[in-house]
């Protein structure tokens, strides 16, 4: 992503074009929505982020990280900028004040979740096209050219654009993995929240189940958070995962983790957007994604797979094929689909203690085997070890794909030479 970013710098004269001629782009999430300048304001003043100390006390700040990197938290965060996209239409600035929370506006909604989703304005006023940007908190978000005068959020029109809508300042190589979405920072805590939070959705509306309106879906995932004993009943699930390896590869795994077919497809609806809801529907028409009905033999789990799929396509390789199509710069694409020997992959990776990570723990269970986000890496560098330094034992076939993949990735000519290469690199 660090690259894509300082690429859209240059384009946009943030950063001097003295820095790098060339560049080469692996596994670069183009389909992201970076979030933008008044959606992360919004989460800075809903979290009270300036009364953080400057110096001193540091415990306080690392707290507050591992509130935001909270699981719950963000699934929380993710549901709250759906909600508000579902009510754009209702709401305005002055909507959610004391005055007016339980105008009809906003339907027959229960006391609670209507005070609920007073206390969380912000969330609902600044959101995004998408809300994707709440599983990765600490990503980058869209810059401002212009603040309002008094409340400082960003002026009509003076936002800078995102990185997936600029071309390549200069010529780029630019790859995508197989299965890049298995293991990307957000994905895997997507798809191992979903299946939790519906069961207990479900439990307390069963009539869902054969509804796939992704705003009714919404606001039943934010009922859970607004009432005080689902939200306790989602938390236990969750704790009880957390506790127990076994039962988090269990629900992780394609073969145990399941959507329904109004799930998929109000989730896949979500996921990119409800101002989107043409598009998505369209997407959720083509042959590759068609929803399965959970009734038919394994159907439930092709959703969750084919959910998978969509993420990869929609976050890695279309956009990567659009954006090489579409460049005025030298571009090259290829793909890294080929099976290392060893998952790079481990999860007990958290802090001086090596405490299980549970964010790792799923990135380990969503890659047992095939191009994960980060396995292209020890071909890249020549170097055999996993992501947390351990040393790996790579067969002889893997050890002459590092030697040559690594000679191609660092040679002067590497622009060429793997437009060149790719096809047979990769096979």
């Amino acid at each position: 992503m660090s690259i894509g970013i300082l690429q859209h710098q240059m384009s946009t004269d943030e950063l001097g074009s003295r820095y790098f001629k060339q560049a080469i782009m692996q596994s670069n999430p183009m389909g992201f929505e970076y979030a933008s300048y008044n959606a992360r304001k919004a989460r800075f003043d809903e979290l009270d982020l300036d009364k953080l100390p400057l110096e001193g006390d540091y415990d306080v700040i690392l707290e507050k990280q591992s509130e935001i990197l909270n699981p719950l938290s963000k699934i929380e965060n993710w549901v709250l900028r759906n909600v508000g996209g579902a009510l754009s239409d209702l709401i305005s600035d002055d909507s959610l004040s004391e005055d007016v929370a339980t105008d009809i506006e906003l339907g027959d909604l229960p006391t609670e979740l209507i005070t609920y989703l007073t206390g969380k304005r912000n969330y609902l006023l600044y959101t995004d096209n998408t809300a994707m940007g709440e599983f990765m908190p600490f990503a980058p978000y869209i810059g401002c050219t212009k603040l309002t005068s008094l409340f400082k959020w960003c002026d009509d029109g003076a936002e800078l654009s995102q990185p997936a809508t600029t071309d390549f300042a200069v010529p780029t190589v630019i790859g995508s993995n197989k299965k890049d979405s298995n293991t990307f920072a957000m994905a895997p805590s997507l798809t191992f929240l979903i299946p939790t939070i519906l069961k207990v959705i479900l439990d307390a509306e069963p009539e869902l189940v054969d509804n796939n309106d992704p705003e009714a879906w919404s606001m039943a995932m934010a009922k859970v958070f607004a009432d005080d004993m689902l939200r306790a009943k989602f938390e236990t699930k969750m704790n009880e995962l957390m506790a127990s390896p076994e039962r988090l590869e269990a629900i992780a795994s394609e073969e145990n983790a399941g959507l329904s077919l109004s799930a998929y497809e109000a989730v896949t609806q979500l996921f990119f957007g409800l101002g989107n809801l043409k598009t998505n529907s369209e997407l959720l028409g083509l042959t590759d994604y068609y929803r399965n009905d959970e009734t038919d033999l394994g159907g439930a789990m092709a959703n969750m797979g084919q959910f998978r799929t969509i993420l990869n396509d929609m976050l890695f390789t279309g956009p990567a094929h659009q954006k090489v199509r579409n460049s005025a710069q030298q571009a090259t694409l290829y793909r890294f689909d080929y099976s290392p020997w060893t998952n790079v992959w481990i999860y007990n990776t958290k802090g001086q203690e090596r405490d299980l990570d549970v964010g790792d723990l799923l990135k380990t269970i969503s890659c047992i085997s095939g191009a994960c986000n980060g396995s292209e890496l020890p071909f890249v560098f020549n170097k055999a070890y996993k992501l947390d330094g351990t040393e790996s034992f790579p067969g002889s076939n893997d050890r002459a794909l590092m030697n040559k993949m690594s000679r191609v990735w660092f040679s002067k000519n590497c622009l060429m030479v793997i437009a060149m290469s790719k096809r047979q690199m990769m096979h």
